[in-house]
């Protein structure tokens, strides 16, 4: 349960729940060859982040071309920047608008990449860690490191050499 301890008082009052975000998924289809000015064009209107998926051959595409779709994330969007951004990306769509619009639910995008970082055992006596994971009954020394962009998750050479 989320609680906290008045200090006033010494008793357990309820925390708000945080809520969870949800944001607005765009989906166009485009050819291939202009996927990444497409993404461009939608991250200058404001999306958060796109992602590129393959579009399964149907051979509606014009002139054979390859398509890919482009889900371009929003933390909202009102419907004259949606009619703005469908005007600019009509040249390059293959079906001239949005293809769909709905909402998604964050699942958790910002804490999700530490399901990667297991505890790594380095030669027979060392356990890089990172915080978040619990490990006991290890005959190992545990060596705790926050994995970051530039170093610490036991997978690297360079940490490897070091250790």
């Amino acid at each position: 349960m989320n609680e906290r301890v008045s200090q006033a008082k010494k008793t357990l009052i309820p925390l708000p729940r945080k809520s969870q975000s949800t944001y607005v998924c765009a989906v166009f289809d485009v050819p291939a060859a202009v996927a990444d000015d497409a993404a461009g064009v939608l991250v200058a209107h404001g999306a958060l982040g796109c992602e590129l998926k393959k579009v399964r051959p149907t051979g509606r595409a014009r002139g054979g071309k390859k398509i890919v779709r482009i889900l371009a994330y929003f933390s909202r969007l009102e419907p004259a920047a949606r009619r703005r951004i469908e005007v600019v990306m009509r040249g390059m769509t293959v079906n001239g608008a949005a293809a769909e619009m709905h909402r998604v639910v964050d699942p958790g995008w910002a804490t999700m990449w530490q399901t990667r970082f297991q505890p790594t055992p380095i030669g027979h006596r060392f356990l890089i860690v990172p915080p978040w994971h619990r490990t006991k009954g290890e005959d190992r020394i545990r060596i705790v490191i926050r994995p970051g962009q530039a170093f610490g998750t036991g997978h690297h050479p360079s940490t490897l050499g070091t250790l």
